[in-house]
């Protein structure tokens, strides 16, 4: 068994609380040719989280807020980003957030929020290992608070690439805090590991990376 505990700081300033207008991704590098999603371009949906699960099927932002033990899963061909507003994510069968497929997914921290997701110990499909599971690129930012609690094995884990801009985050794991598996990096002005010091297989990826901040 094993913990991860580690916060950032915002470097590129805060985030509106309610309007996300103008919050594009353009201060991250998606890598794939994304850079300057117009977010304003695609819809935005205010959604109340309840007792059954969300399934997101179509491109656009989800301003979510509310509690679900259902689970969250987003399967769409388009851009997708996940904005928590003081919400408390968990499934009783498996991952509390699993992308199933979308070009880039975006989940950002809305300013002054605690937000919570809480995974299953146990599953029927062991491969979604990770509390919040992405197959594809995963991108965190914001100036709330994340808090990831994963109880069957990884917090945070990506099949490509995983990135983090801004935001605080605290993170506790049976194993791996975070895992991408292109790469996993942060962007932020600050990286410290604070309770417990964390060895560097805490954040896996084909070529480990611990430590320093990347730019």
């Amino acid at each position: 068994a094993g913990g991860y505990f580690w916060y950032t700081k915002a470097a590129n300033g805060t985030t509106p609380a309610v309007s996300l207008a103008g919050q594009a991704a353009s201060t991250i590098d998606l890598d794939n040719g994304d850079e300057d999603i117009d977010w304003e371009a695609l819809p935005t949906t205010n959604v109340a989280l309840g007792n059954s699960e969300l399934n997101i099927t179509t491109a656009g932002t989800y301003v979510l807020t509310g509690t679900t033990t259902a689970g969250i899963t987003v399967n769409t061909d388009g851009n997708v980003r996940l904005a928590l507003n003081g919400v408390t994510i968990r499934n009783a069968d498996g991952a509390a957030v699993h992308i199933q497929s979308a070009n880039n997914t975006i989940i950002q921290l809305v300013d002054g929020t605690q937000n919570i997701i809480e995974d299953a110990a146990t599953r029927v499909d062991q491969s979604i290992d990770a509390a919040i599971y992405s197959a594809d690129d995963l991108t965190f930012n914001g100036s709330g608070t994340l808090t990831v609690r994963a109880n069957f094995a990884d917090a945070i884990a990506s099949s490509d690439d995983l990135k983090f801009s801004s935001g605080t985050y605290n993170i506790t794991s049976v194993d791996d805090g975070l895992r991408g598996r292109e790469q996993a990096r942060c962007l932020v002005a600050d990286l410290v590991a604070l309770l417990p010091r964390v060895p560097c297989d805490r954040v896996e990826r084909e070529r480990r990376w611990c430590g320093a901040v990347a730019s």
